[in-house]
């Protein structure tokens, strides 16, 4: 397969993986702030199997949004977003990986192969601080090397805590603002 586009980052070029080919998904899983569009929504300015309607005009958030299937080449073909349901990104520089579930495939994240990858992206990520955490809109749940902890919705003073019990065994919970702050005091 061909490398991707090379695109302008913040951070300078970068060469993607792949490319979107006619992928639309982020355009109605994630929000658009800038675009006033919620999380769950198709964008107005999509045009579905062919891309974004204002690609040339389109704002900073998306210009500069590449989902984990552009960006790393060693996903497999069932990691397509279209193909999953699922949108791949990273946040808090990259130690923490989201899966974020189609609406209209609210379950794609429990399905096969999925479920057992991101359980496994869990158990190499949390010794080293990391997390996986998958997403239904703003419902949020964590995965933990031999299942997932469901959160719900976190509020923005909410934490997420994932605690180490010893013995490859882990657990995960909401912590608020001030619990959070006790924690990193301990």
């Amino acid at each position: 397969m061909a490398p991707g586009p090379t695109v302008e980052t913040p951070n300078g070029p970068f060469t993607l993986a792949r490319s979107c080919d006619g992928c639309t998904l982020c355009c109605r899983v994630l929000e658009a702030v800038t675009l006033n569009k919620p999380m769950g929504v198709l964008c107005k300015d999509c045009v579905v199997g062919t891309g974004c309607g204002i690609h040339a005009t389109r704002p900073d958030e998306c210009r500069n949004y590449h989902c984990g299937w552009l960006i790393d080449g060693s996903l497999g073909p069932e990691w397509q977003p279209e193909k999953a349901h699922i949108i791949i990104t990273y946040d808090l520089e990259g130690r923490r990986l989201n899966a974020h579930a189609d609406p209209l495939y609210p379950d794609a994240w429990r399905q096969e192969p999925y479920y057992s990858q991101l359980k496994g992206w869990a158990a190499m990520a949390l010794p080293r601080g990391g997390q996986v955490v998958a997403y239904l809109e703003k419902d949020v749940s964590v995965f933990l090397p031999d299942r997932h902890v469901e959160l719900g919705v976190l509020g923005a003073d909410d934490f997420i805590f994932i605690e180490n019990l010893g013995e490859g065994r882990w657990d995960a919970r909401r912590l608020g603002r001030e619990e959070a702050m006790a924690q990193r005091q301990v």
